[in-house]
C-alpha cells in the first residue's frame, strides 16, 4: 500500500460521527489544518482523554476576581499527537492510541474466532477450548 493508499485508508476509518459533543461517546477528535496558499491539508488525530475522575468534580474559572462555575460537557485538547496525516503520508507516534481508535482489539477477537471455528471443525488441535481462552484474554498479542 503507498502513502496516498494509507493516508486514504486513514480517512475513511477516522471519520468522525456528530455526537454533539458528548464527551462519553467520543474516542477520539481530529483536527484539520489547511494552507490556504496552497490548499495543503493536515490532519492530526488524538486520542480523546474522557477525565472520568475530573468529571465527578466541580469545573470553574476565575473571571473579575469570582470564581464562575462551569456547567455543561467540557472536552480536553492537549498538545500530544497520536496520528497525523500530511501529504499523503500518515505518520503514527502512538501505536497503542491508533489501535484503540481503529478497534483493533475487535477485529483480532472476529479474525480469532473464525480461525477457532476453523480449528474446531477440522479437529486438528488438542485443547482448542484452553487455546481460544489464551487468545482471547491475553492483551499482548493484539
Amino acid at each position: 500500500m503507498n502513502s496516498a493508499h494509507c493516508a486514504n485508508f486513514f480517512d475513511d476509518k477516522l471519520q468522525l460521527e456528530e455526537t454533539n459533543l458528548q464527551p462519553e461517546k467520543m474516542d477520539y477528535y481530529e483536527i484539520i489544518i489547511k494552507n490556504n496558499n496552497n490548499n495543503q491539508i493536515m490532519k492530526v488525530y488524538r486520542q480523546f482523554q474522557k477525565m472520568k475522575q475530573l468529571r465527578k468534580g466541580l469545573f470553574s474559572f476565575m473571571h473579575n476576581h469570582e470564581l464562575k462555575r462551569i456547567d455543561g460537557n467540557i472536552i480536553c485538547i492537549d498538545g500530544t499527537i497520536d496520528i497525523l496525516i500530511w501529504n499523503n503520508q500518515v505518520i503514527i507516534f502512538n501505536h497503542i492510541a491508533l489501535e484503540r481508535i481503529l478497534n483493533f482489539k475487535d477485529v483480532f477477537i472476529e479474525k480469532t474466532m473464525e480461525a477457532i471455528a476453523k480449528l474446531k471443525h477440522e479437529d486438528i488441535m488438542l485443547n482448542v477450548e484452553q487455546f481460544e481462552d489464551d487468545c482471547i484474554n491475553d492483551s499482548r498479542i493484539i
